[in-house]
């Protein structure tokens, strides 16, 4: 009786270690499945570089070579967006021959409903050009926490910093007054350059998420 017993309970050690074993194997080829799709087309100089584009935007502007309006802040602003969109662009586009054209199409993709939408409010609150920028701000951010899965971890910091600090520049705006220059220049200097030492760290397999 005692050696059927140490016999059953032998068997049942043996299949823990094979489901663990299994476990493990399933887990590991998830991590292959996440490195394969990581998107590394984003790479810290030219992210680093929009932050100082952002910090010389708020200081031209703080120079008074803007127009005092909130319409003359806002579409300065969309089109310092445009300036940086171009540079990650142009840098994409030079090491294009390195990036998985599916993992390029995974980007493009999570990125896309964000832009599209920050077009479409822009119309909408034309007449309302203060609330813009922290409009755009939030929405910007929401694109890059949907690009999260293929981004190291510490790019979460990142989209909610600017979800954050995108309402609260536009709950500011409300009283209609012209928002401070450096509200957008610090915002995006600061997420940029947190951004890219982001990008710097080397990809680790417990950073995949599911």
């Amino acid at each position: 009786m005692r050696r059927f017993a140490a016999q059953s309970q032998a068997m049942v050690e043996a299949r823990q270690v094979d489901v663990e074993d299994a476990l493990q194997r399933v887990s590991d080829i998830h991590a292959q499945i996440a490195r394969a799709t990581y998107f590394r087309g984003y790479r810290a100089v030219p992210v680093a570089s929009m932050g100082a584009v952002a910090f010389v935007g708020a200081t031209v502007e703080s120079l008074g070579a803007i127009g005092a309006t909130a319409a003359a802040h806002a579409w300065y602003w969309l089109g310092i967006a445009v300036l940086c969109g171009g540079i990650g662009a142009l840098d994409m586009f030079r090491t294009r021959r390195s990036l998985p054209t599916r993992t390029v199409s995974i980007a493009v993709v999570q990125l896309l409903p964000s832009l599209f939408v920050g077009l479409a409010l822009g119309v909408l609150l034309a007449d309302r050009a203060e609330m813009l920028p922290g409009v755009w701000t939030m929405v910007f951010g929401l694109g890059v926490l949907a690009s999260r899965p293929y981004l190291p971890g510490a790019i979460l910091g990142v989209a909610l910093f600017y979800v954050c600090a995108g309402i609260g520049m536009a709950f500011a705006a409300r009283t209609g007054t012209v928002p401070s220059p450096w509200e957008m220049g610090l915002t995006f200097g600061v997420g940029q350059f947190v951004a890219a030492a982001a990008l710097r760290r080397p990809f680790h397999d417990d950073e995949v998420t599911p």
